[in-house]
């Protein structure tokens, strides 16, 4: 810094100006590839797909699809012609129709058409702005409809946008290494976004096993993840968000999707997950104790080498008996508890909005549930 400060004022200009121009470059990269995905993720409602956002919504008739996909009304049939006139006109009923419910500033249907790079981003933000990131209903899932109005009607209205940083602090707060600021360089090391999943849903993400040094497999983590087991598009790349000052736009679009999904799930009670880890221990170490009885019975019991005494005979009836008498009972009361224990764990687990118990001992217990039963 002191070095910098040295330097000729225009110098350190030229360094500056070099160092936004360099960044600006990043983020519109980065929009084209996040923007794009966002339309298809839209467009594959209709079976379209947009393969270069600044040639394929030239003619105005994807772009047109695209609003009646996320809005639900009907923009007219658009002109099917091969001119520049049709083109034109397409895109200003695009146009013309934002506008109506957004503020566009120098963004014209030529501006489309002829595929200017940052002004077609420029309209497709304001389109993600307007119809996705400002209709959504930012709520607190731990608080009651009394505490949400009261709250609503004390404080002043904020953006959609600040409601959503708000969650976003609020959820991963607690979490080691995640310190959430803002929609750029908080971002980076993907721990902001493993913790929001987990949060939800502890059951699909090991946050304990992230290390903030390994960014982009942190970040690849949390997008697979929430793709695989929360259906959210697959919208940012990893390198992306792990490089210096991030696009803003890109991680803020991400994050309405992520909320859409998982933003009005109640949030597990951590005393009711403890209790829950607890059960499940339980019922593993009860599992297994009892498999491994029934699998030594199956052994014996299916032995088919007798004595030739009556001697021999007449202890193989008594330790039968004791079988029947002693030991099988405890056995099948331990299974009873076994089946009651997993139901409470399922209906906890439920509760928390986790998937189902699933325990090797408890698949092997199902193949074998007859076992005690036929012996």
């Amino acid at each position: 810094m002191a070095e910098f400060r040295r330097t000729p004022l225009s110098i350190r200009r030229t360094m500056t100006d070099s160092r936004v121009s360099e960044i600006s470059k990043q983020h519109q990269i980065t929009q084209t590839k996040t923007f794009t995905r966002w339309v298809n993720s839209h467009l594959r409602k209709r079976n379209l797909q947009c393969s270069d956002l600044f040639q394929d919504l030239r003619n105005g008739i994807l772009l047109m699809d695209l609003l009646e996909i996320i809005t639900g009304e009907a923009l007219g049939r658009p002109m099917r012609g091969k001119t520049r006139f049709h083109y034109v006109a397409n895109c200003n009923t695009c146009i013309d129709f934002v506008n109506s419910r957004a503020r566009l500033e120098s963004i014209g249907g030529e501006d489309i058409v002829d595929g200017k790079k940052t002004l077609t981003l420029g309209l497709i933000w304001t389109i993600i702005l307007r119809f996705q990131i400002q209709n959504l209903v930012i709520v607190d899932e731990e608080e009651d409809d009394v505490e949400r109005n009261a709250k609503i009607n004390a404080t002043p209205k904020r953006s959609n946008k600040q409601l959503i940083l708000d969650w976003c602090k609020k959820v991963s707060g607690n979490y080691p290494g995640v310190n959430i600021q803002d929609f750029s360089n908080s971002w980076r090391d993907g721990l902001g976004f493993n913790a929001l999943i987990h949060a939800h849903r502890p059951d699909i993400i090991d946050f304990d096993s992230l290390k903030p040094d390994e960014p982009i497999k942190n970040l690849n983590n949390a997008f697979d993840v929430a793709h695989k087991e929360l259906g959210v598009d697959k919208i940012l790349d990893a390198h992306d968000i792990a490089q210096m000052d991030p696009d803003e736009k890109s991680i803020l679009t991400y994050l309405a999707s992520l909320y859409q999904t998982i933003g009005h799930m109640r949030r597990p009670d951590p005393k009711l997950l403890k209790s829950n880890d607890d059960a499940k221990a339980y019922y593993e170490s009860l599992a297994s104790e009892l498999m491994k009885w029934i699998l030594a019975k199956i052994s014996a019991l299916e032995n088919r080498d007798f004595p030739n005494s009556l001697e021999g005979i007449t202890n193989l009836e008594k330790d039968f008996y004791t079988y029947r008498t002693t030991e099988k009972p405890p056995k099948h009361e331990t299974r009873l508890l076994l089946a009651k224990t997993l139901f409470t764990l399922q209906s906890n687990m439920r509760e928390c909005n986790l998937g189902s118990v699933h325990t090797t001992c408890w698949h092997k217990a199902k193949r074998h549930r007859h076992s005690v039963g036929k012996t």
